[in-house]
């Protein structure tokens, strides 16, 4: 079987066999906006049983990868969408498909690892909040931009700002180039957000365990207040879990 998450990012993929769970498997990517189609047909072009595809790169983008895996395997292409309930994880959204399928995710594998009420932000090209009570209830989430499209929204919005790196003397937390200031002020507008929500989630559902994730979790946790239990790849081990429990 064949896994493909595509974010807003990167397309990643790794095979997986559902009657060997915790087996290494190979893995690749590309830039979504330089897709190297050939790479993934490597992938596509030996004996698969299904081609599993989690998408949050938009619809155009789908129909290409799935003519892509078509073109290259007689395996079934099958696109996630986000289900109004899963091995009891229940979908807060009025319209579940709605719910982003890398979201649901994220959260079905760490509820199924834990089966236990938590608070989990995804830190990528956005960040995601999401809760889950103890009864696996999704109480709802948020979205905010990431470092990265935080950056390029102030760089690409205003006139003047220095986007060259330079050498920065700072003694402290604040920067003494324009570059080193965009991306600590950037850093530290994140790091208020996620305490802050953290702080009101809290106070509104009790104690939960805070998990991080994401290619800029990193960068993130050891200034956050609270303690986080850092975790990757997330979306694959919930593509594992829907692939295993739903043949």
């Amino acid at each position: 079987m064949l896994l493909i998450d595509a974010g807003n990012t990167f397309v990643k993929w790794q095979q997986f066999s559902p009657s060997d769970f915790s087996k290494e498997s190979s893995f690749g990517q590309f830039p979504l906006q330089e897709p190297q189609w050939e790479m993934l047909h490597q992938q596509i072009n030996r004996p698969l049983e299904r081609i599993m595809v989690s998408s949050v790169a938009g619809e155009a983008f789908d129909q290409k990868l799935v003519k892509q895996c078509q073109q290259h395997s007689a395996a079934p292409v099958q696109l996630l969408q986000s289900p109004n309930e899963f091995l009891q994880l229940k979908n807060s959204y009025f319209e579940p498909e709605r719910l982003g399928i890398d979201r649901w995710l994220a959260m079905l594998a760490v509820w199924r690892e834990t089966s236990q009420g938590f608070c989990l932000i995804d830190c990528g090209s956005a960040v995601t909040v999401d809760v889950v009570d103890g009864q696996g209830q999704h109480s709802g989430g948020l979205i905010t931009p990431g470092l990265e499209m935080m950056r390029q929204s102030l760089f690409g919005g205003t006139g003047r700002v220095d986007r060259r790196p330079s050498e920065d003397s700072r003694q402290s937390f604040l920067a003494c180039s324009t570059f080193h200031a965009v991306q600590g002020g950037t850093l530290y507008s994140l790091v208020s957000y996620i305490d802050r929500i953290v702080d009101e989630i809290q106070a509104t559902y009790g104690e939960l365990n805070c998990v991080i994730t994401g290619g800029d979790a990193e960068q993130l946790v050891s200034l956050l207040k609270q303690s986080f239990q850092m975790e990757k790849g997330l979306v694959f081990r919930g593509l594992k879990i829907f692939a295993t429990h739903s043949e």
